[in-house]
């Protein structure tokens, strides 16, 4: 036999084989055939196949195709489509080793599956294109989330993932020499949704954020550390932009290492920062970026020569070492202010002028000051603790007589506009710092008008007077709002026009101040206060403000869109679609709040038909095949599903269902898209609307429109709105009738007509009750239930025995065996209803049937097992079934000693009545009697005496019934039942 031929034998031996070492073996010969040759019709027919198994239970088989899949994604660039699904479940494997394998092979794979979406965009279809790119975008996101996992081999293999995906999604440096192998966002030449390169540069710079911040981390194992180390480094060599930002991460480290690691560890961490700062620093471009970042005074102070000071000198020298010529010609008044500073610390608040004589003996009053300066010098500069309020009055005094003179007219002239700037920032500077606050004081009001009035020509005075409303913005708010109707003003043209400073546009400078005293109430503590306060008192509300509230929206928010509709008109529709927005978020915190706002708004006239509109679209998007973007958007806080998840439905229903009690009408908007949904999503709508549509009522006169105006496909909506509303109630005739039409004129399942079976007659329930029957257990349960549990109603439509009779004599063609065995159990499980009582009597009458049903035995021995004490009545049953020649019903007959089983030495007396024959016979079904029955039949045997007592005492039933119950259904024999 070939190579080729003995595939499918390896496939079947592993189906069929519970070795598990010959799976992995036959799995391994498969693997290679695969790779070693190309065989279309073969990889059509089992490529598949093999990959199915990703899901076997055993680990190695799993991790084999892990192999697989890595191997295959190499070299069958053309199956990646087929790779990625099991591939996704490998990586979520529960078993780490597992996982890992998938991780790594993922690493592989990932390059390749780019290269077939661009290579596919000349051959493939959009579809299919896109549907490969959101299978890889679920699992990088998998492999991403992994980062956080538990295990530390899987942390690093994503870690290993993620430095792929920088790599593959960076543009490669025009410097750097590409090999033929090399991929980067330079090959990415393709569009899809979602897919353009500045997204996927960003998502690659927001990784390398991430590992960077794992850096910083109090907690971080030595191994992660190193492995994020070494991924880092291999960023940066590969893509040098990102090089300065792994030099600054690194040398972070070297200067905070994490307190859980050991000093051993510290030491090889040591190592590899040095090894990995080395390899940066030989890399021309952080060598230009760390020259580039310098702080160009720090830079400038570095190029300056160095000059020595005199005072720096003196403190070098001993005591002995300092002469009066050395002070002489090092002290001048930068010498001297040296000194004072150097002092200052260590001058005393109170000195007495015999102190001061005795810490300074060589002082004199009456001596010459070049005498005195000398002795004041020396002693500063050899004790460095005392200083002379004398000598420092003259230093100041001549300090600033140095400063008056460069203050004067002369010297102003001679100024740059840059300095002129400086001075002029320093006076504002000066005036918002006096008295501590510019709020305080005389002539409060002039101060403000004059700063603000300045702050409008000058961008400078505007940074320093928000930098001040900052510091206290809770108390400062109506200096910031002052600063905001004037900068609205003079942009309108309410102001005498005046040259000012900045180049933004009329209109930018006032958006642009508006949104930086946002963002300064945003980090504040009582932000929702302010938000408030803030958005209602300016004169116009900018776009950047409403973007702010689009994008950055905390649950305290709420309230300040509720008010901002009903206070600012001009913009209310936009706050209102923000508020709408919201309803659909993915936390329950904010939507719950926002959908009983938007429940409030709904009256009001202005608003309804806004709220309606969207409310329709909302409900539109359920027709879709996949969630809409809208519905993705990131400020709904939504992770990225391809698929309608059950909590997606229930956002685009929640505003739905709030409205739909104070709307009634709006459940034909349901009913009429509902035919043209998904199944999964016609599933989710039919159990989020159980507990909406209860507030209808079941008489009311919307239920019987929705019957009345059911559009083809809605039907079971609508069988489960009337299934809901009729629970433990009878239906209504009107309600029974329109559902009956629906019936009988869409030929629809029988299933339709549980809701109201109820309400039909009882020729009808006959009639339907067979196909009504079903394997379904939860169908059969829910007609048991509707017949004989309806709230407070006692009169059954039929009896519990008619039921019981009518399903034992049920016609095989019409309903299956195992069906009517399964509807008689859960009959007997309701002993409320289905009494001993009643049981009885449908034993008893169907054994004067003539044609005896084929499940009376089991129904016998089940009732047997329920209830030990009808072993009499049971036995009498045997009685009768003798007179009936049991043996010749061989199903029944099967019965007849399985019971004679269960009664044992009780049951010997009626088997004695048997044909010889028959008891032969009846022993090769239940050999384990015949040993006690052969005692029995010993000649004056206790045993025997002691069962003749039993059997004779058992001729009559024990059980007390009313008689003309009895003789109700002694003659009950179902009509032939009409079709259906």
């Amino acid at each position: 036999m070939s190579l080729k031929n003995l595939i499918p034998t390896w496939f079947d031996e592993i189906a069929t084989s519970g070795d598990d070492e010959t799976k992995i073996e036959n799995i391994a010969k498969i693997k290679q055939y695969f790779l070693d040759q190309k065989d279309p019709l073969l990889e059509i027919t089992y490529f598949k196949e093999l990959l199915s198994y990703s899901s076997d239970i055993n680990n190695d088989v799993r991790e084999s195709v892990a192999d697989f899949i890595e191997e295959a994604g190499n070299k069958f660039q053309e199956k990646i489509p087929d790779l990625l699904p099991p591939l996704s479940r490998l990586v979520s494997d529960p078993v780490p080793r597992v996982s890992k394998r998938g991780i790594r092979a993922s690493s592989w794979v990932l390059k390749t599956a780019y290269r077939w979406i661009v290579d596919a965009f000349k051959v493939k279809t959009t579809e299919e294109i896109q549907e490969v790119w959101n299978h890889l975008n679920f699992l990088k996101s998998q492999i991403i989330n992994m980062v956080e996992s538990d295990n530390e081999g899987v942390r690093m293999q994503s870690i290993k993932f993620i430095e792929n995906v920088i790599l593959f999604q960076t543009y490669l440096d025009p410097e750097t020499p590409k090999s033929p192998s090399d991929f980067s966002l330079n090959d990415m030449l393709f569009t899809l949704e979602g897919t353009c390169c500045r997204n996927l540069e960003e998502e690659a710079c927001k990784l390398v954020d991430t590992l960077i911040n794992y850096l910083k981390s109090s907690f971080i194992t030595s191994i992660y550390l190193i492995t994020s180390m070494g991924t880092l480094g291999q960023i940066a060599k590969l893509r040098p932009k990102f090089s300065a930002q792994v030099f600054e991460a690194i040398i972070r480290l070297k200067k905070n290492f994490p307190p859980t690691l050991s000093a051993s560890q510290i030491i090889g961490i040591k190592k590899e920062s040095m090894r990995l700062l080395k390899i940066l620093t030989n890399n021309v471009k952080i060598k230009q970026e760390s020259r580039d970042n310098f702080n160009s005074p720090v830079k400038r102070l570095l190029e300056q020569p160095k000059v020595e000071s005199g005072w720096k000198k003196l403190k070098l020298l001993q005591e002995d070492e300092i002469s009066d010529d050395l002070i002489a010609k090092n002290f001048t008044v930068n010498t001297a202010v040296e000194m004072v500073i150097d002092a200052i610390a260590h001058v005393p608040s109170n000195m007495t002028p015999e102190e001061f004589t005795k810490k300074n003996p060589g002082f004199s009053v009456s001596a010459d000051p070049e005498i005195q300066r000398r002795v004041i010098a020396k002693s500063l500069a050899t004790q460095l603790k005392q200083s002379n309020e004398l000598q420092l009055v003259k230093i100041n005094d001549k300090i600033n007589s140095e400063f008056i003179k460069f203050k004067s007219m002369k010297n102003i002239a001679s100024l740059s506009s840059a300095d002129k700037q400086k001075m002029l920032l320093r006076s504002i500077d000066r005036i918002i710092s006096y008295e501590n606050s510019i709020l305080t004081g005389q002539h409060v009001s002039n101060k403000i008008k004059i700063l603000i009035r300045m702050a409008t020509i000058n961008a400078e005075i505007k940074k320093l007077l928000l930098i001040y409303v900052s510091e206290d913005v809770k108390n400062k708010m109506d200096l910031a709002l002052s600063l905001v109707y004037e900068e609205y003003a003079l942009n309108h043209g309410f102001k005498r026009k005046i040259i000012t400073s900045t180049t933004e546009a009329p209109f930018q400078a006032y958006n642009h101040l508006l949104s930086t005293i946002v963002k300064i109430i945003e980090s504040h503590p009582d932000r929702e206060v302010l938000l408030t306060r803030f958005y209602l008192a300016v004169p116009v509300i900018s776009k950047e403000m409403i973007r702010f509230l689009t994008t950055k929206t905390p649950p305290e928010t709420l309230t300040l869109l509720k008010e901002l509709v009903f206070r600012r008109t001009t913009n209310k529709l936009e706050f209102l679609k923000i508020l709408l927005g919201l309803t659909t978020h993915q936390d329950s915190s904010i939507s719950d709040p926002a959908v009983d706002i938007i429940s409030g708004l709904y009256n009001h006239d202005e608003l309804r038909q806004s709220i309606s509109e969207y409310l329709k679209a909302n409900l539109e998007f359920l027709k879709l095949k996949n969630p809409p973007e809208v519905l993705l958007r990131k400020n709904l806080d939504r992770k990225m599903e391809h698929r309608w998840a059950n909590s997606m439905v229930q956002s685009c229903l929640k505003l739905y269902q709030a409205l739909l009690k104070e709307d009634k009408s709006l459940i034909y908007q349901l009913i009429k898209i509902y035919p043209l949904m998904t199944m999964d999503v016609k599933t989710s709508v039919k159990k989020l609307m159980e507990r909406s549509i209860r507030c209808f009522g079941a008489n009311s006169p919307e239920l019987l429109r929705i019957v009345e105006t059911c559009p083809e496909g809605a039907e079971s909506l609508v069988t489960r709105f009337v299934h809901t509303l009729t629970e433990n109630r009878i239906p209504s005739s009107e309600l029974v009738e329109k559902m009956q039409r629906i019936y009988e004129t869409r030929s629809l399942n029988v299933v339709f007509l549980i809701p109201i079976v109820r309400g039909l007659s009882r020729e009808q329930v006959f009639s339907v009750l067979p196909k009504l029957i079903t394997r379904n257990t939860l169908i059969t349960k829910e007609v048991i239930k509707r017949l004989f549990f309806v709230g407070e109603y006692t009169e059954f439509l039929i009896t519990p025995v008619e039921f019981m009779i009518t399903v034992h004599n049920f016609k095989k063609d019409v309903t299956d065996l195992k069906t009517i065995m399964i509807c008689i159990s859960m009959c007997l499980a309701e002993k409320k209803i289905f009494t001993q009582q009643v049981l009885q009597i449908v034993i008893s009458c169907l054994l004067n049937q003539t044609s005896l049903p084929i499940t009376l035995m089991r129904t016998v021995m089940q009732i047997l097992s329920q209830y030990p004490e009808m072993e009499k009545f049971v036995l009498s049953v045997l009685q009768k079934l003798i007179l009936k020649k049991v043996w010749e019903l061989p199903k029944l007959w099967q019965g007849f000693a399985k019971c004679c089983e269960m009664l044992k030495k009780k049951s010997f007396a009626i088997i004695h009545q048997l044909p010889q024959e028959s008891i032969d016979n009846l022993f090769k079904i239940v050999p384990g009697l015949k040993n006690n029955y052969i005692d029995y039949l010993k000649p004056n045997s206790n045993f025997q005496r002691d069962n003749n007592n039993e059997i004779c005492s058992s001729k009559a039933v024990p059980f007390t019934v009313d008689n003309d119950y009895l003789a109700s259904h002694q003659s009950f024999t179902p009509k032939k039942l009409p079709a259906t």
